[in-house]
């Protein structure tokens, strides 16, 4: 019997995870503020960028809204199953389509949204009795990109909403005030926590399991340790997510204390010494959370990444991807994000790959 598309988009749905990296810089001295994140995957999933414009009407799986913001998103493009490359980009199963899945996304008034892994997550139920107010948790980025400009506004619409499905997942959310969101569900329960990025209770971190608290005790655990009178902390060098959580801590650290950039160019190359550390390269690295059970299958690797500029005036993304590691930069103010225009789209491995500087000798 041949699957149908329909039938392994579901099924994709259901069991497939991102084991990511994100984070928040704390700079002082430059009026920037900068997140970052990385899609890190097995090869199975390819995913395309999209605008997506103002008005757009939205109906997915029951519960219906119309987009106040424009935005850029990733969504799935195609999908390797059954020894064929299955394109989903533009699948439309009636109640909900492949775009209807954002994963990571910044909307015109610098709110970002990204999802990572959480394998001990578990969603709220479905409530039949009110179906416009059930959020299919894989459409939880693509909600907030369009109607909301604050982490506030997200969290206290998220008070309204049943977000339902077995999917594996946690929410990040920056705006353009520096305010970042993790949003968990644990039992069933919704865990919202405002993440301070103060170094001391919160440090603008996110990656997957264990859960966002967890995580915390554990960079106070090693900051304990810093304090002691032959303090001897190492950098943890695998790719598991405590080690990534803490890896990325204390580079943001060290440069938030010591090294504060005094300008836009350098403010994103501090960020882009800190995404280095954790993107994990292509093939069976040793280190990493792949394998049976993992979530993420094998070869789990760094798919892209992005730098988001939450800027009210001019949010701008900055990508690179695993076959196209130059920075390209997609400036929003500069896309038609008004009320009828289309859905345009490109495909995260386009060239330019390099940049050729034969001719600058002098």
């Amino acid at each position: 019997m041949k699957a149908s598309p329909a039938l392994l988009v579901l099924v994709w749905i259901t069991v497939s995870s991102e084991c990511c990296s994100h984070f928040l810089m704390n700079y002082t001295k430059v009026p920037y503020t900068l997140s970052v994140r990385t899609m890190d995957l097995g090869g199975s999933l390819e995913w395309t960028m999209h605008s997506f414009p103002r008005g757009l009407n939205s109906h997915v799986l029951g519960m219906a809204w119309t987009s106040k913001y424009g935005y850029v998103g990733f969504t799935p493009g195609t999908l390797q199953a059954l020894n064929t490359r299955i394109p989903l980009d533009g699948l439309n199963l009636g109640l909900f389509s492949a775009r209807d899945v954002v994963s990571d996304g910044l909307n015109e008034a610098g709110l970002s949204c990204g999802f990572l892994t959480l394998t001990e997550a578990k969603f709220e139920k479905l409530n039949p009795l009110k179906p416009n107010h059930n959020l299919f948790s894989y459409s939880v980025c693509k909600w907030a990109l369009e109607q909301f400009e604050t982490v506030e506004q997200v969290a206290d619409a998220l008070a309204g909403v049943q977000v339902w499905w077995g999917s594996k997942l946690h929410f990040a959310l920056v705006d353009a005030d520096q305010n970042m969101l993790v949003v968990e569900y644990l039992d069933g329960e919704r865990q919202l926590r405002f993440d301070s990025n103060d170094d001391t209770h919160g440090f603008g971190i996110m990656t997957n399991e264990p859960a966002y608290d967890w995580q915390i005790r554990n960079v106070q655990h090693l900051e304990w340790k810093r304090t002691l009178a032959r303090s001897a902390v190492s950098i943890p060098g695998n790719f598991y997510p405590d080690e990534r959580f803490l890896r990325v801590h204390l580079m943001k650290q060290a440069i938030e204390r010591t090294a504060q950039p005094v300008g836009y160019r350098e403010a994103v190359a501090k960020a882009v010494a800190i995404v280095n550390t954790v993107t994990v390269p292509m093939g069976d690295i040793p280190g990493t959370d792949s394998g049976s059970g993992s979530g993420e299958g094998s070869g789990d690797h760094t798919q892209w990444g992005v730098i988001r500029q939450h800027d009210r005036s001019n949010a701008t993304y900055l990508l690179r991807s695993q076959t196209n590691p130059s920075w390209r930069r997609i400036e929003l103010g500069q896309l038609d994000l008004d009320q009828g225009s289309p859905i345009k789209s490109m495909q995260i491995e386009d060239d330019p790959w390099y940049l050729d500087v034969t001719n600058n000798f002098r």
